[in-house]
């Protein structure tokens, strides 16, 4: 209790500075597992900075997070996680979420990276697909558009990330596939397709490893 604050505060802001610099060679070329310890260092390191309420901290542990979620030969996993934090600090705005989202999911990324993209963007929530239709619309796209066996490779990974949804985040998610609201392409208001609706609900029962 008697030592001073201010010799901490320097002490903390020397292992935050040594963290964010090691930050991107730290997540380069992880395997799978690797990559799922990192994942959990990172959130652990940014829910202790938050609690210390340090503006500068933070502006720097973002700026790393920066790096790590556009450099390549980073784990996709880590990329999400990265994204996600940026996301919910408003770092980086809905548009340009939606865009590095859509950047991670396109056709020429594989479709196991890109479900461990998915995977460590949501997080183990689901809150930002049921609050915007147009980013659970990119996601839908990214699932129609993959193939047979692309979607089989993906599948477990996708159905593991929507197992730890909240039940009452599963259920909001399918009433908005199911009423037409996901596969938004712009923020207006469209009209329900039932073939769309019908694929929509056989893809979330896959996820949700219900039978249709």
């Amino acid at each position: 209790r008697a030592t001073d604050a201010a010799a901490v505060g320097r002490v903390i802001g020397g292992i935050v500075d040594r963290v964010v610099a090691g930050l991107v060679p730290a997540c380069v070329g992880l395997d799978d597992d690797e990559s799922a310890s990192m994942a959990g260092l990172v959130r652990e390191t940014r829910a202790a900075l938050a609690l210390l309420g340090d503006a500068g901290h933070l502006d720097a542990l973002h700026q790393g997070l920066t790096d790590v979620s556009e450099r390549e030969r980073v784990h996709g996993l880590l990329q999400g996680v990265a994204t996600r934090i940026l996301a919910d600090a408003a770092v980086i705005d809905p548009v340009d979420v939606e865009r590095s989202v859509s950047r991670h999911l396109s056709p020429a990324v594989p479709p196991l990276d890109a479900a461990a993209f998915v995977e460590g963007f949501l997080g183990g929530s689901g809150a930002v697909l049921v609050h915007d239709p147009v980013l659970l619309g990119v996601f839908d796209r990214w699932l129609a558009t993959l193939t047979s066996d692309s979607f089989t490779q993906a599948l477990p990974i996708v159905r593991r990330t929507f197992g730890s949804f909240e039940p009452a985040e599963r259920r909001a998610i399918g009433e908005r596939v199911r009423t037409g609201e996901a596969p938004a392409t712009h923020r207006s208001e469209h009209r329900l397709d039932p073939e769309r609706v019908a694929a929509g609900l056989a893809t979330v029962a896959a996820l949700l490893g219900r039978r249709s």
